[in-house]
């Protein structure tokens, strides 16, 4: 049974400073985009990091909207803004639209939030390629939040791109280096120690030419592959992402 219907798009009412919904808010800049974007609590900063650090995705737009619907329990017009419009390079997800919540929140307030995520699915139901969800702590966690996060903080690192294309062939050839390995590789082709060469490797993970277990902790003996880390998002809509 529908708990929303009539949805109708709204321009959404974004504020430039984010709202004070929480103790931790700011702004965060991801690789795939000029401008920072603004989180309004430590979760949806999270979010941000792994879209950052995950070579698969290609913008983020926060509050890209807001859906207008009619609530059937009640009859009554509501107003629903999800957090973020996340657009995606490959996969069968090609713009995955958001709500993000702790996991204890998204129990307790299920009831309170059941019509508003009706009419966001509703929404994607209604487009190709579209997909809604609600994405909580606990499914970052499992993704890898840890690993994604040491990614993000290096995405930017500049590196040569003859070496890189060197280096990667390499691993392709021999199926796999460790990371100590990989850095050291890197350390010599650049002039640098293996240690500030991790950076560079860890762009390379960014920029989806590198890849590792993003679920297991990065150690020196770690096996690291050409390639890129899977899409995290790929696996939504089964009961156990969030």
């Amino acid at each position: 049974m529908r708990l929303a219907s009539d949805i109708r798009l709204e321009p959404s009412r974004r504020q430039r400073t984010p709202a004070a919904v929480s103790a931790t808010r700011g702004f965060l800049p991801i690789r795939q985009q000029r401008g920072p974007i603004a989180f309004e609590s430590s979760f949806e900063r999270d979010l941000l990091v792994i879209c950052g650090a995950t070579p698969q995705v290609l913008s983020v737009v926060r509050e890209p909207f807001s859906i207008r619907f009619l609530e059937q329990r009640s009859g009554k017009d509501r107003v629903y803004t999800p957090d973020f419009l996340v657009s995606l390079r490959s996969g069968p997800i090609a713009e995955l639209l958001v709500e993000v919540k702790r996991h204890e929140d998204e129990r307790r307030y299920e009831l309170r939030d059941a019509a508003r995520h009706d009419a966001a699915r509703l929404w994607a139901e209604q487009r190709q390629a579209r997909y809604f969800d609600v994405i909580t702590d606990k499914w970052m966690t499992a993704v890898g939040l840890d690993q994604f996060r040491l990614i993000h903080a290096h995405a930017a690192t500049r590196f040569d791109v003859v070496v890189a294309a060197e280096i990667v062939n390499e691993i392709s050839e021999l199926g796999w280096l460790t990371t100590l390995s990989v850095c050291e590789r890197l350390g010599a082709a650049s002039g640098l120690t293996w240690n500030r060469a991790m950076p560079m490797m860890l762009a390379l993970v960014a920029a989806g030419q590198l890849r590792f277990d993003v679920r297991q902790a990065l150690t020196l003996e770690s096996p690291i592959y050409a390639g890129s880390i899977p899409n995290p998002f790929d696996d939504l809509g089964s009961d156990e992402s969030t």
